[in-house]
C-alpha cells in the first residue's frame, strides 16, 4: 500500500500554507524543465515526486531536497507507482469523511483494515494533507514510446500505423492506452505536471511551429485538451524563460484565467535563477479564477 512511492519520501514537516489543488499543466522544451519542476516543491513547501525514465539528478535534489526523483524502468513500473499513490490518497479521503462524520466505529474498522499504515495516513487526513504536494511525469515521449511498443507487440507490428490492414485499430489502442495512463496522473487531487521535449518545425513532418514531443498522432491533441496550461520553456541570450502566450511559431495553451476576465496573461516569464517565479505567477492566476467563481456563486 504505497510502499513503492513512499519509500522515496523523506521524513519532515510539510508547510500546508500554499498547498491546494491547481489545474494540471504541460511544460515542454529542450532546456530548463527539471529546475522549473523542482521549483514547484520549493514554492509549495512540500514534497513533489517526479517519475523519471532517466537517472536521478543528484545536483538538483541537493538544491531542492523536497523534489524527489524516482527512476522508472518501464510502463508497468510507472503504473504501479501511480496506483500506490492513488490508493493512499483514496484511503486518506475515506478517513477524512469518517473524521467529519464523527463515526468512531467506522474509524476503528478502517484502522483494523489498514493496520500498519493507518497512523501515518490518519495523520495526513487530520491535517487535511496528502503525502505529496504534486507529481511530475518526466520525459513523456519515453512513456508513450513504451505504450507504442506494447501495441506493436500485441498486434505483431513493426510500427504503429504501418500496416493498413489493421484499419486504424493500432492507433485506437495506442490512443486509449496513452490517455488511460496520463489521466491516472492528471486525476490526482494535487497538481500534476507533464514534462516533454520539443519538436521543431519541419516541412517533412508538415509542422510550421514548435510543438511538444508528447505522443503520436491525435493522442497529443487529446492529451493537451486535458490540461489547463501548455507552456514552452526555452533559453535566449543566456536567460531562461517560460512562454505562456504563444503565436504561430510556438504552440501554447492557457486556461488559468476566468473566462470573462479583462486581465491578460503575461506573454513570458523570466525564470533565470528563480524557477519559483513561474509558480508564483500561475498560482496567482488560479487564485483570481477561484475568487471570480466565488463572486458568481454569491450573486
Amino acid at each position: 500500500m504505497g510502499n513503492l512511492y513512499r519509500s522515496a519520501l523523506k521524513v519532515g514537516e510539510q508547510d500546508s500554507s500554499k498547498g491546494g489543488y491547481m489545474s494540471n499543466i504541460i511544460l515542454y522544451g529542450s532546456v530548463g524543465k527539471s529546475s522549473l519542476c523542482a521549483g514547484l516543491s520549493e514554492y509549495l513547501g512540500g514534497k513533489v515526486l517526479a517519475l523519471s525514465p532517466s537517472n536521478h539528478n543528484s545536483v538538483l535534489e541537493e538544491e531542492f531536497p523536497d523534489y524527489l526523483t524516482m527512476a522508472i524502468s518501464d510502463l508497468n513500473h510507472a503504473n504501479v507507482v501511480l496506483d500506490d499513490i492513488i490508493e493512499d490518497f483514496n484511503i486518506i479521503n475515506k478517513i477524512k469523511r469518517v473524521l467529519v462524520s464523527g463515526d468512531t466505529k467506522k474509524l476503528k474498522i478502517l484502522q483494523n483494515t489498514i493496520r500498519e499504515d493507518f497512523d501515518e495516513l490518519h495523520e495526513y487526513a487530520k491535517n487535511n494533507e496528502y503525502p505529496l504536494k504534486g507529481v511530475v511525469i518526466e520525459e513523456a515521449s519515453i512513456m508513450t514510446s513504451w505504450i507504442e511498443d506494447l501495441v506493436k507487440e500485441e498486434l505483431n507490428l513493426t510500427a504503429v500505423g504501418a500496416d493498413k490492414k489493421t484499419l486504424g485499430l493500432d492507433w485506437s489502442i495506442y490512443q486509449k492506452e496513452v490517455l488511460k495512463f496520463f489521466t491516472k496522473a492528471l486525476s490526482l487531487p494535487v497538481i500534476t505536471v507533464i514534462s516533454a521535449g520539443e519538436i521543431l518545425p519541419s516541412e517533412k513532418k508538415d509542422l510550421t511551429r514548435i510543438v511538444p514531443d508528447i505522443a503520436s498522432g491525435s493522442s497529443a491533441r487529446k492529451l493537451i485538451d486535458k490540461v489547463s496550461g501548455l507552456f514552452y520553456v526555452t533559453k535566449e541570450n543566456g536567460r531562461y524563460k517560460v512562454v505562456l502566450d504563444g503565436d504561430k511559431k510556438i504552440q501554447t495553451k492557457e486556461k488559468l484565467l476566468p473566462v470573462y476576465s479583462t486581465q491578460k496573461v503575461k506573454s513570458e516569464i523570466d525564470i533565470t535563477n528563480s524557477p519559483t517565479t513561474f509558480w508564483k505567477y500561475v498560482y496567482s492566476l488560479r487564485e483570481l479564477e477561484k475568487q471570480n467563481r466565488k463572486i458568481k456563486l454569491d450573486k
